[in-house]
């Protein structure tokens, strides 16, 4: 992989930073003389690659607050079913599932702020996001072939927003609570079309979580 990144001050109160990311992975599969199905003996190998540029504006109004927006790209590679998945799975009727499971692209917008207030006691940060994903890696099970595989989502739409909360106390307590909530929805699905528009998998409805931390020195002076 190779990064680099560009920041670039527009007026005294904003940024605009430029990123890149260029991956390139290459994946081998062994599949062994004695396997019952595909190509016994079979070497594979594949490429994944992709770059991925990231984009933000932010905006400091007061030094206390931070306005910032965000677009980008994101990547995850491909991998290997077992060889002979696709075989029989097209002598089955079901479309979709291949032997090598492609790369999973997304592209992301976000807008959201960070801010200190009450003296720096209290964090306070919100965020809305969108984010677009193609070819979705999903291991499911396929009862046609009596197999556990992994296909990919053609498209699914992520939307949700996120906000967390942390309260200085005391100089040794720190309480702390987030909430998150999303709108992950399948758009288009060809291994199982009757699955467009219903929720997105591995995507959460709701997340929460809130607790504390106690910072305390061993001594007055350590």
């Amino acid at each position: 992989a190779v990064f680099g990144q560009f920041s670039y001050d527009l007026t005294d109160q904003l940024e605009l930073n430029i990123a890149g990311r260029y991956d390139e992975e290459e994946r081998n599969q062994s599949v062994s003389p004695l396997n019952t199905g595909g190509a016994p003996g079979a070497q594979n190998s594949q490429t994944f690659d992709k770059f991925s540029p990231k984009v933000t504006l932010r905006y400091t109004p007061t030094d206390n607050l931070n306005i910032y927006g965000t677009w980008g790209q994101g990547f995850r590679s491909g991998q290997f079913n077992q060889n002979g998945t696709a075989t029989a799975a097209a002598g089955a009727g079901i479309n979709g599932v291949n032997d090598v499971v492609d790369q999973e692209d997304s592209e992301s917008f976000e807008l959201g702020f960070k801010s200190d207030l009450f003296d720096n006691r209290l964090r306070l940060n919100a965020a809305y996001f969108d984010t677009k994903v193609e070819g979705q890696q999903y291991f499911v099970f396929i009862g046609g072939i009596g197999a556990q595989v992994l296909i990919n989502i053609d498209e699914v739409d992520i939307q949700g927003f996120e906000a967390e909360a942390i309260w200085r106390a005391t100089d040794n307590l720190d309480l702390y609570a987030s909430y998150g909530q999303t709108d992950a929805e399948i758009v288009a699905y060809t291994t199982d079309p009757t699955q467009v528009g219903n929720t997105a998998p591995y995507v959460p409805d709701e997340t929460f979580n809130a607790g504390f931390q106690w910072t305390s020195g061993l001594t007055e002076t350590l």
